[in-house]
């Protein structure tokens, strides 16, 4: 009864007092405790969670602070639960952002798969997929960055874009509210998609569009093409997937196809999302066999005048190799788009940038662990010379490490590290 007098008052200290004072236990460790004050207690929760639509800013923050603590009991309470989906549904949209960020942040808090899976069984999210914000005529930048800072929070935290993915190919047998989530879900991802080439194209007005999305929508993509629970990798069918349904290779020709293009946060954002598709052999194949022109950009990037660039080109091209090892492709990708190692030698030599040394050695150490890859470093002039001297790293002690690895790696086959020294004297 205290509680409600409290958070009904007209007096805002007092609302705040008693709001603190449920917060207290929305923090107790005692989950029984927690849990059985949001059972004898859900009166005060509902009226809570009502009050979200209440413009006072810190007391609005106290109270999702109260929602968000409760976490993983709040959502499981089947009364409480529901009571967030209708303000979801019957709410306008910057109040909807209010009730979808509690969920948000509860995944964050809670950190794991589970709960993402209960929340996505029991439709939590339908409402947000549904949104309309994508059809109006003109786009609020603010509002459109929202909802896809918001869905990026979600694949970030466990929503499995590609199991929908494979749901619409594979499952016939849906019920209609499944598929029509399955619809949604692809068509919020086109959607943005849609937005990010408008503007790449310069269709939008708002120019702060396409500088404060684009970045976010490459995040979302990247992780749509990174592997998810145990895999290593992303299967064949699942990277084919993924092209299948939206246009990435669209969105990097946009941006790497025009010579004018200069935004140097979205270009990077570009290196990356070639990186996380590059990191699988369908990826890469499909890379190289069909959009090889994007590919080529991609490798310019080494030789950028700009450290940003160059370093980010160099840090994917790593994971690339890494990730397929035992793709002969690579080598033949290596060979034909670089100037063999040379570059990377050359970054090597200047001292002045620990970072972009950092990620050359960090290359370097991976091809070197590749048969191809050792012969590439030790017909390389006077490679040796500079792995064995120590008086260049006098000042770094990272380097003496990575040549350590780097000369472990060439004599890791004695009578072929033999072979190609001989050949090259």
């Amino acid at each position: 009864v205290f509680f409600r007098k409290g958070i009904e008052s007209s007096n805002e200290q007092l609302k705040l007092l008693s709001l603190s004072q449920i917060e207290k236990i929305s923090k107790l460790e005692n989950k029984d405790k927690v849990g059985q004050f949001l059972v004898n207690g859900s009166d005060i929760i509902v009226y809570l969670i009502q009050q979200l639509e209440l413009k006072q800013l810190k007391i609005v923050n106290k109270i999702m602070n109260i929602l968000v603590n409760f976490g993983i009991e709040l959502i499981k309470n089947d009364l409480l639960r529901e009571e967030i989906k209708q303000y979801i549904k019957k709410t306008e949209k910057d109040i909807k952002f209010r009730y979808l960020e509690i969920i948000t942040r509860i995944i964050k808090e809670d950190n794991s798969k589970e709960i993402f899976e209960f929340l996505t069984e029991k439709n939590m999210f339908n409402e947000f997929l549904k949104c309309n914000v994508f059809k109006e005529k003109k786009y609020d930048v603010l509002e459109l960055l929202n909802y896809f800072q918001l869905f990026e929070d979600f694949v970030n935290n466990g929503y499995e874009v590609i199991s929908l993915f494979l749901s619409e190919e594979s499952n016939n047998n849906n019920n209609d509210e499944n598929v029509a989530s399955i619809d949604n879900e692809c068509n919020l991802l086109v959607n943005m998609s849609t937005i990010i080439i408008d503007c790449l194209k310069d269709n939008v007005d708002d120019i702060m569009i396409k500088y404060t999305l684009s970045p976010v929508l490459f995040k979302i993509l990247q992780i749509c093409f990174k592997p998810t629970n145990n895999s290593i990798k992303r299967t064949e069918n699942e990277i084919q997937l993924i092209f299948q349904h939206l246009p990435v290779i669209d969105i990097l020709s946009l941006v790497f196809l025009d010579d004018e293009f200069e935004d140097e946060n979205i270009l990077e954002s570009s290196l990356c999302l070639i990186g996380s598709i590059g990191s699988s052999e369908y990826g890469i194949t499909h890379l190289y066999n069909d959009n090889e022109n994007i590919l080529d950009s991609f490798f310019q990037y080494l030789s950028s005048s700009s450290d940003l660039l160059s370093i980010s080109t160099v840090y994917n091209l790593a994971n690339i190799i890494e990730n397929n090892s035992e793709n002969e492709i690579i080598e033949e990708i290596f060979i034909s788009k670089t100037s063999g190692i040379d570059f990377i030698m050359e970054n090597l030599r200047d001292i002045s940038n620990d970072s972009k040394r950092n990620q050359n050695f960090r290359l370097l150490d991976i091809i070197s662990s590749l048969s191809w890859g050792r012969r590439e470093v030790l017909f390389y002039p006077r490679s040796l010379d500079f792995l064995l001297n120590r008086k260049t790293e006098i000042f770094e002690s990272h380097g003496l490490k990575w040549k350590y690895s780097i000369i472990k790696n060439l004599s890791s086959n004695y009578e072929e590290c033999s072979y190609y020294i001989d050949q090259d004297h």
